[in-house]
Parts: C-alpha cells; structure tokens; sequence
C-alpha cells in the first residue's frame, strides 16, 4: 500500500470538501493541487496527512512557509489553520490517516463559519475566503463524506463477499479469529443457540460462533488485524487488509486485542480449542467495562471511543450460557 506521508495546510482539506459541493465548477485556489490530494485520497483513503500550518510557538518546527497562503493575508491563513486545528482536538506537526482527519472534519465542522467566514469581523484588513458564503461547503457536508472517502466496495460486492466467506468458513479446518473478536461474537450472539441467532450481513460472527457451538474442538488461532469475522464488513478493506470502520477504530481495536490477550494470557499465534477458548475467556472476562468501555477513563478524542462504557449486558448472557457450547 502505498503510505507516504503527504504534508497538508488543514485549511486545504476543507477546500476539498467545500469543492465537492460547487455547483458551477468554478476554480478554487490551488486547484490543481486539490485535484492531486482529492486523487490520491480516493487511491488510498489511509494514506498519512501531515498537518502543518504557520505559528510562532513551540510548534514553528514544523511551519510549512507561505508558499500555499491564499489571497486574504496571512493573518487569516495562520488563523484559518489554528481554528481547524482547534476544532478538531489536534495540534500543528499532527499525521493521522486521511480517513481519519476527513471523518473529524465531516463530524466536528459542519460550516465555514468563523474559520473561513468572518460575518461582521469582514473588513479591509480582514478579507474572508471568497467561497465562504457560497454554501458549497455546507452543501458538501450534507451530502456525506463519500465524495472525499468513497466505500471501499459496493453493495453488491459485499453480499457477495458475505456469501462467498460465510460458505468457505464451514469448511476450514482451522479458525482464525481476533482476539477481541472473541468478545464481540459473545455480545452479538448474546447467549442464543445457533437456532435463535439471527445471521449478520455486516460479519460473520454468527458463522464463528455456530460453528465453536458445534464443533468445541476446531482449533482457533489467534491473529493480529483482520481475521476470518470480517470479510464482509463495509468498513474492511481487502485490498489493503486493514480495518477501516470508523475513525480510530482499528487503532482502538489494536489495544482491545492486546487487552484481551493478556486476560487469556496468550499471545497472536497460539491456538487453542474453540470451546477451551471460550471456557477461558468466560473465566477471565467477567465484563467487557474494562476491556472495551475504558472503565473510568471516558474517551476525550474520537481516535479513543468507547464501546459500550457501561459494559454488555448481551456479553453477560453468553458468559451465563457459556455460549451454548457443551
């Protein structure tokens, strides 16, 4: 996959979303490096983004100069980029994956107002961004951020996918499985026999679990990243074998495995029996608060969300149940 890092003035992504909404193509400053980032986004909606922008604090290390200020000043410029900045709960010098920063941005900034609208503060001195009143950048954001972030598959790719995985995975002789997936098969399957569960399209989590309940002896191998449960999650890339589900989530997801791990005492790699597996887990785990709700430490930035704060009641069922596996 390709993943070098492209330097990016935060004020440039809100041009390439406020873009997206133009209604009459006209140019927008710099637009041929626009058109560059737009292209290379959708080629690879991981790709790292640097944010750098102009200040004369202790972050001036990383001050990218003035060769991509637009016409206003560059006092507008340098506050334009710290407001973004600002709202966004990231500083200057920051590298996230482009998904990521456009999720935030899409999530936390819903118009120009104030950051490339100035309303009354508009004076000689003080120009805004001539697109500011446009609506474009609002109309982007109601569109949704597909435009920026395209799927990685269409639906039809993935009902197929779907089929295809669930049909291959009763025919493994070896399961291999995340493991803070062993905690959402638990929460999803929340204690019902294979006969009462209701077939995901989203994963195959139900598959996994119906095939432990009926086979408690088919060896489940440990990995890191994506494992057999995610093949027809929208948010799975198989071209780039990474999650990307939402904003922080494989990064989030990555500490959930390595939690779990040390509960199991286990490290990616081991195999155990499904059912031994689960005994073990059910043994260890006697709720998901700490695991994947933080116990008392609430996320502040979206990389950091919470799933489940409270801890799963549905997890519970399935500890009660030991997951119907005998």
């Amino acid at each position: 996959m390709n993943s070098k890092v492209i330097e990016v003035r935060p004020y440039q992504l809100m041009c390439l979303i406020c873009r997206s909404g133009r209604q009459n193509h006209e140019k927008y400053y710099f637009e041929d490096r626009l058109e560059s980032l737009a292209v290379k986004i959708r080629e690879n909606i991981n790709r790292p983004l640097l944010l750098t922008c102009n200040c004369v604090s202790a972050y001036a290390w990383q001050n990218p100069g003035r060769e991509y200020d637009t016409p206003e000043g560059a006092e507008f410029n340098d506050r334009r980029d710290l407001a973004i900045l600002r709202d966004l709960n990231m500083v200057p010098g920051t590298a996230q994956p482009a998904s990521d920063i456009i999720r935030k941005i899409f999530k936390h900034i819903k118009t120009c107002d104030d950051i490339c609208s100035l309303g009354k503060y508009c004076t000689d001195k003080w120009q805004e961004c001539k697109f500011a009143g446009s609506g474009n950048y609002e109309r982007a954001i109601e569109a949704g951020q597909a435009e920026i972030i395209p799927p990685c598959r269409s639906k039809e790719e993935l009902a197929l996918c779907k089929k295809e995985s669930a049909a291959q995975l009763y025919k493994e002789k070896k399961l291999q499985v995340r493991p803070h997936h062993l905690v959402c098969i638990a929460c999803i399957v929340a204690g019902r026999e294979p006969c009462g569960m209701e077939v995901l399209d989203a994963d195959n989590a139900c598959e996994v679990a119906a095939i432990i309940q009926k086979n408690p002896d088919i060896p489940v191998e440990l990995v890191s990243g994506p494992c057999m449960v995610c093949p027809p999650c929208a948010g799975y890339s198989p071209k780039h074998n990474v999650c990307n589900a939402g904003t922080g989530m494989g990064l989030r997801d990555e500490k959930k495995d390595l939690d779990a791990l040390m509960l199991l005492g286990m490290k990616f790699g081991d195999v155990l029996p499904g059912g031994e597996l689960y005994k073990k887990l059910f043994t260890v785990l006697d709720s998901t608060k700490n695991l994947c709700g933080r116990g008392h430490s609430p996320a502040k930035v979206d990389e950091w969300v919470s799933c489940g704060a409270g801890g799963s009641d549905s997890y519970l069922k399935s500890q009660a149940t030991k997951l119907h596996i005998h």
